[in-house]
C-alpha cells in the first residue's frame, strides 16, 4: 500500500516528476536554439522553469502551480505544431537536410538521430506528466475550498 500523503504533497510529488523529466529532455540547449526559430514567446520558457522551481508546501501556491500547467501545455502545442513536423531537418538527419559540417561527425549524427526517435514519446510523456499534475492541483484546490485537506491514498479510508 502506498503511504498516505495530503494533497499538497502529491502536488509536489506531480511537479517533481514533471521537473525531472523535462529537465532530462527539454531544458536542453538543442531545444532551447531550435525554439529561437519558432513562433514562440521567448518568456515561455522562463515561466516553465520558474513554476518547475516551485516547492508546493501551502494551498496558497497552487494558482501558480495552474499558471505553470497552462505555460506547459502551450509549449507542448507549439512544439507539436511546429517543431514535431520539422525536427529531422533542423537537426540536419533527413534526406533533405544535405552535407553540411554537421553531417561529417557520425555520432553527432547518430545523437541527433536519436533524439529524433524519442522526441515524440518524450513529448507524450510530458503531456501526461503535465495532466497528472494539473490533476492532482484539482484536487488539491477542492481538497482547500472544501474547508480540510483529506488524506489522499491508495485503499485508505478516509471515513474514520
Amino acid at each position: 500500500m502506498a503511504p498516505c500523503t495530503s494533497s499538497t504533497d502529491r502536488v509536489q510529488m506531480a511537479l517533481e516528476a514533471l521537473r525531472d523529466h523535462y529537465d532530462e529532455h527539454f531544458d536542453r540547449g538543442w531545444l532551447a536554439m531550435t525554439i529561437d526559430d519558432l513562433p514562440v514567446d521567448s518568456s515561455l520558457v522562463r515561466r516553465i522553469r520558474e513554476v518547475l522551481s516551485l516547492t508546493v508546501r501551502y494551498e496558497e501556491d497552487l494558482p501558480e502551480v495552474r499558471y505553470g500547467v497552462e505555460q506547459l501545455r502551450t509549449l507542448l502545442t507549439e512544439l507539436r505544431r511546429h517543431l514535431a513536423p520539422v525536427l529531422r531537418d533542423r537537426l540536419g538527419v533527413s534526406g533533405f537536410a544535405g552535407t553540411s559540417g554537421r553531417g561529417r561527425d557520425t555520432t553527432s549524427r547518430v545523437q541527433r538521430q536519436l533524439l529524433c526517435l524519442a522526441f515524440p514519446h518524450n513529448l507524450s510523456r510530458l503531456e501526461e506528466l503535465t495532466d497528472r499534475l494539473d490533476a492532482e492541483a484539482v484536487v488539491a484546490e477542492a481538497a482547500q475550498h472544501g474547508g480540510n485537506d483529506r488524506v489522499l491514498c491508495a485503499g485508505a479510508d478516509t471515513d474514520r
